[in-house]
C-alpha cells in the first residue's frame, strides 16, 4: 500500500487554453454548478496576471469497477475535481495561468469521495467568497472582522449612486477591486480596534466616511479611527470622544439616517483635522420621484 506521499504527485504547469481544454475533458460532473460571473472574474484576473500558483486537483482511481457507470466512461482514467472555473476562464479568455497540478492516486471510489469531501472546494464559489479571496491575497486570510466586508461593499455601492439591485455581481466585485488599496487600509484599521467596538464601525455610513478619510489623509485616518473605536487616551471634550460614544447608541435604519450619520462623522473629522478638511459633493441618481443623494467626499483644496 502506498504511503501518503506516494499517493499524490505535484507538478507545476503553465495552463494554456489548450491545456485547460484537456483538463476540462476529464472534469468531474459532481462539482458545483458553473457560475459564469465567477468565470469572468477569474478570466479578467488572468489577463492582469493576478492568478499565481493556482491549484488544480486530479484523481486517478485504481479500481475502475468501483466508479459509478455515469462517470466510468467519461473519466478517461482520471477526474479533475477542483479547477473547473479556472480552466473555463482560461479557455474563454484565451489566457494562460501558472498552476500546481496535484494528482491524487485513490484505491477506489469511496476513497475519492472522502478526498473530495476534505478538499477545500467551497472557496471562491460565491460573491462573499470572492470578496474574501481578494482580501486573502493581502496575507491575512481568515482574520477579517465580522461584518467588515459587507459594510465596505455597501459603502462603496452607496457612494457610487447606483442602486444595489441595478448592479451585477461582477460590477460589485469590480468596484471592490478598483478600490482595493483603500479597502486594505480600512481593514487594517479595523483590525486594530477592539472586536466589541468594530460592530459600530462597520455600518454603511461609517465605512463610507472611513474610506473618505483614508483617501484624503491615509497617514492620519488610522489614528483618528483608533481613537473613536477604543476611546483610549481621548479627552471627553474631543471630537473623537463625542463621535465614538454617539456611534454606540445611534441607529441607522434608512437612507436619511445614513446620510445624517455620514455628515456628522465628516464634521467630526473636519473639527479634529481642519488641515485635511473634507467637503461633500452630492450626486443624485435621478431615478426616484424622491431624489436620493449619494455623497462624494473631496479634500477642500482639491476642488477646482
Amino acid at each position: 500500500m502506498m504511503n501518503s506521499t506516494e499517493k499524490r504527485k505535484r507538478q507545476y504547469v503553465d495552463v494554456t487554453p489548450a491545456v485547460a481544454t484537456r483538463y476540462l475533458a476529464m472534469n468531474w460532473g459532481g462539482q458545483r454548478k458553473v457560475q459564469e460571473y465567477f468565470v469572468d472574474i477569474l478570466g479578467r484576473s488572468m489577463i492582469k496576471g493576478m492568478m499565481l500558483d493556482e491549484t488544480l486537483r486530479i484523481a486517478v482511481i485504481k479500481d475502475r469497477d468501483s466508479v459509478p457507470e455515469e462517470y466510468r466512461e467519461s473519466m478517461n482514467g482520471a477526474l479533475m475535481f477542483d479547477g473547473q472555473h479556472r480552466c473555463l476562464a482560461s479557455r474563454k479568455y484565451g489566457a494562460t495561468f501558472p498552476a500546481i497540478v496535484v494528482t491524487h492516486y485513490c484505491d477506489n471510489w469511496a476513497e475519492f469521495l472522502s478526498l473530495n469531501e476534505h478538499t477545500d472546494q467551497g472557496r471562491m464559489r460565491a460573491e462573499p467568497d470572492m470578496n474574501n479571496y481578494r482580501l486573502d491575497a493581502m496575507g491575512k486570510k481568515g482574520v477579517w472582522p465580522k461584518g467588515a466586508m459587507a459594510g465596505i461593499k455597501s459603502a462603496l455601492i452607496w457612494k457610487s449612486g447606483i442602486h444595489p439591485k441595478e448592479m451585477s455581481k461582477v460590477e460589485r466585485l469590480d468596484l471592490l477591486e478598483k478600490n482595493m488599496v483603500v479597502v486594505k487600509k480600512a481593514m487594517n484599521i479595523l483590525l486594530g480596534i477592539p472586536q466589541k467596538q468594530v460592530k459600530f464601525l462597520t455600518r454603511k455610513a461609517v465605512m463610507a466616511a472611513m474610506l473618505d478619510t483614508i483617501i484624503v489623509a491615509p497617514n492620519v485616518a488610522g489614528t483618528f479611527w483608533h481613537k473613536i473605536g477604543s476611546l483610549d487616551n481621548v479627552g471627553s471634550d474631543s471630537p473623537e470622544w463625542t463621535l465614538g460614544t454617539w456611534l454606540t447608541t445611534v441607529r441607522m435604519r434608512h437612507g436619511l439616517e445614513t446620510q445624517k450619520a455620514y455628515l456628522k462623522i465628516i464634521r467630526a473629522w473636519n473639527k479634529a483635522h481642519p488641515e485635511y478638511r473634507i467637503t461633500v459633493k452630492y450626486l443624485s441618481n435621478g431615478k426616484s420621484a424622491r431624489p436620493q443623494y449619494y455623497p462624494q467626499a473631496l479634500q477642500e483644496d482639491s476642488i477646482a
